[in-house]
């Protein structure tokens, strides 16, 4: 089956310089946004499916269940091939061993990631804004472009995590928090959120 680039913090999310407290930051942030390894094995594996790729294994069948699937040799574009290298650079760097005799994976929000048609990489860095300020709300895009579906919004207040590389102008919202509660969206955002539209930043 298709199996898993390094980046540095300092092109996370545009990020540079802005940390809370460490004591406001473990009181306000979140536990750990994603497990890396499935993650990347969703994404990687979403990439094939796209392909039009026919799975063997039984977490393959399981998430993606090759209804209309065509081949097991699929013709990546220039891009997916670019992404699976990267996503394979990773798996390689953490080490990553996914079951896949098994038939589920521990991934967050799998039934939206499934929708998404443009696929986050993981990268290990994470970080949190805490209580954006916007004054209107925010677009999550099923993809990197306007014309995909929105799926969600982030609300003035809301908490952020970032677990997935930015991709030219886009961003990726890993998970959002509401009123003290994980709020079930995630996706691609073009509005910028830097650390001056933060209550806090961790990370």
């Amino acid at each position: 089956m298709a199996n898993s680039d390094t980046g540095t913090a300092s092109r996370r999310h545009n990020f540079t310089g802005a940390i809370c407290a460490l004591a406001a930051c473990l009181a306000a942030a979140p536990a750990q946004a994603i497990d890396v390894c499935p993650d990347l094995w969703l994404s990687r594996n979403a990439i094939f499916n796209d392909a039009g790729y026919c799975f063997g294994s039984p977490l393959g069948k399981a998430l993606f269940d090759n209804a209309d699937c065509s081949t097991r040799t699929p013709a990546l574009t220039r891009e997916q091939e670019r992404k699976v290298a990267l996503i394979r650079d990773y798996e390689k760097s953490f080490d990553c061993r996914v079951d896949t005799k098994r038939t589920d994976l521990a991934v967050d929000q799998l039934a939206i990631r499934l929708r998404l048609l443009d696929h986050p990489v993981a990268d290990g860095y994470e970080a949190t804004c805490i209580g954006v300020i916007t004054n209107a709300p925010v677009a999550l895009h099923a993809g990197k472009t306007p014309a995909s579906d929105i799926i969600g919004f982030i609300r003035n207040g809301d908490t952020i995590d970032f677990a997935h590389e930015p991709e030219g102008e886009w961003g990726f919202a890993t998970r959002i928090s509401r009123h003290g509660q994980v709020h079930p969206i995630l996706g691609w955002y073009r509005t910028p959120i830097t650390p001056e539209t933060c209550r806090d930043f961790a990370g």
